[in-house]
């Protein structure tokens, strides 16, 4: 049926989500995009995918110190259904 599809497509996704680690990064310089306190970038492939934001040092500052020395946060991802 369409409803076991999408449940079957979700539950790739859910997989993929749980290869994702995020980074924060402090700007060097100029942000990328004007006016934004953030930027992004993103690296590797499915089976490890890391993505970086690029913050502004008062946002960066904010950050507990395991985040601020390059530590990353993964998540683990959940699907309820009734």
């Amino acid at each position: 049926t369409d409803e076991q599809a999408m449940l079957e497509d979700c539950q790739v996704a859910l997989m993929d989500l749980e290869k994702v680690t995020f980074y924060f990064l402090q700007f060097e310089g100029e942000p990328l995009v004007a006016n934004m306190p953030m930027s992004f970038q993103v690296e590797g492939s499915r089976q490890a995918l890391k993505v970086c934001f690029h913050l502004e040092s008062f946002y960066f500052l904010q950050l507990p110190p395991r985040l601020r020395s390059g530590g990353g946060v993964k998540i683990c991802p959940v699907l309820f259904t009734q």
